[in-house]
């Protein structure tokens, strides 16, 4: 381990997460940690519980639109959450690139 660099940006100490990690993993590993039940969730998004299990298991398709709903109902930057989202979508397409997104020149 390196020790001589203690401060990485966020995004680069989160690459793998955001480029490997399918959306429904990424929902569920932040949920967990932030000792969220999917039914807690769900009632902060006035959705069912049974959603919820479906999303974390891929089973539900998810839009830019949803994924910056459950960052909002987690309170996380709907950015993070998007690009994970497409960047599982791009994985699950068999198309071998990485979206990562940057600030917009003012």
């Amino acid at each position: 381990m390196n020790t001589k660099n203690k401060n990485i940006p966020a995004r680069e100490s989160l690459k793998d997460v955001i480029e490997n990690t399918s959306f429904g993993e990424f929902v569920k590993s932040i949920r967990v940690c932030d000792e969220l039940s999917q039914t807690e969730l769900a009632k902060r998004m006035k959705v069912t519980r049974q959603f919820i299990h479906a999303i974390e298991l891929g089973k539900s398709n998810v839009s830019a639109q949803l994924a910056s709903k459950i960052a909002e109902a987690l309170g996380y930057p709907r950015e993070a959450f998007v690009e994970v989202l497409i960047n599982d979508m791009l994985k699950k397409a068999g198309i071998n690139k990485v979206v990562e997104f940057k600030v917009k020149a003012a």
